[in-house]
């Protein structure tokens, strides 16, 4: 088994065998199907659309400390209207729950 993080086409090959994908297998080894595509069938991965904020979200994570800077720098009207209501609804919210 394989003990890298790594998430390469020998590690979903490796679990397609572990899982018992027998048939999905086959159909790898015949190239009928592609490795994305059986990982799709198997349920390990979803092809459900990705929100604007979870498209920003994954971006976010991999981009480098300059490129965020340059993002913030480039959108900060709207980053701190943003930053405003969040902490408008953050002191609402803590208000809301004193009052209880």
């Amino acid at each position: 088994m394989t003990t890298s993080s790594k998430r390469d086409n020998e590690y979903w090959l490796e679990r397609h065998r572990r899982d018992g994908h027998d048939d999905l297998l086959s159909l790898l080894e015949t190239n009928e199907i592609s490795m994305y595509q059986a990982n799709l069938k198997a349920g390990y991965r979803s092809k459900q659309p990705r929100s604007p904020a979870g498209k920003v979200s994954y971006h976010w994570k991999r981009a480098a400390h300059d490129e965020r800077k340059l993002f913030v720098m480039h959108h900060l009207l709207e980053v701190n209207r943003v930053m405003t209501e969040v902490r408008d609804d953050l002191a609402a919210e803590k208000a809301k729950k004193s009052s209880q």
